[in-house]
């Protein structure tokens, strides 16, 4: 049983091998919002569209989750969750001021996310992972939330890239 979460102590967690490539997946996404972050074209002013609102909800997601890894105080999730929601945050500002050639790195982010995401529903299924009153089907329906939001990213970028590309020029 897990202690009461005033009285426990930061701890390093098992995370086995899914966890692990949970992680790193997640990683190379991270490592290409903030490469995407310095690739911002000067003079481009903020745009909103359907991605950029996507990433700033999920965001927003992380954000909540910080004070979630606070209170469970495993080091390896809360280091991860300020870097994630960083990434997040630096991949929705690019995208809200990218032109089509950035639209690319924000496939390859969402798409990064998405597979992390995958193979953490394959994690918690394998473990029966749970968390304080969070149930395992519980923590697989939220994944699953973010999955199908990324999905959703993929498609719009997707959207936006072929029909950049792919238009027919004026006659």
């Amino acid at each position: 049983m897990n202690k009461p979460a005033d009285q426990k102590q930061w701890y390093f967690g098992n995370w086995t091998g899914l966890g692990w490539l949970e992680t790193g997946l997640k990683l190379a996404g991270h490592a290409i919002a903030f490469y995407a972050l310095t690739q911002i074209p000067a003079g481009i002013s903020p745009a909103l569209s359907f991605p950029v609102v996507l990433l700033g909800i999920i965001t927003l997601s992380y954000v909540a989750a910080i004070y979630d890894r606070w209170l469970e105080k495993e080091i390896t999730a809360m280091l991860f969750v300020v870097v994630n929601v960083t990434a997040h945050a630096a991949m929705t500002w690019t995208l809200s001021h990218a032109n089509n050639n950035l639209y690319f790195l924000g496939l390859m982010f969402a798409a990064l996310m998405l597979a992390g995401d995958l193979v953490k529903i394959a994690f918690l299924l394998r473990t029966k992972f749970t968390v304080r009153n969070v149930t395992t089907r519980q923590m697989v329906t939220l994944t699953g939330g973010l999955v199908i939001a990324y999905a959703l990213v993929i498609a719009a970028l997707v959207i936006s890239l072929t029909s950049v590309c792919c238009a027919l020029p004026p006659a």
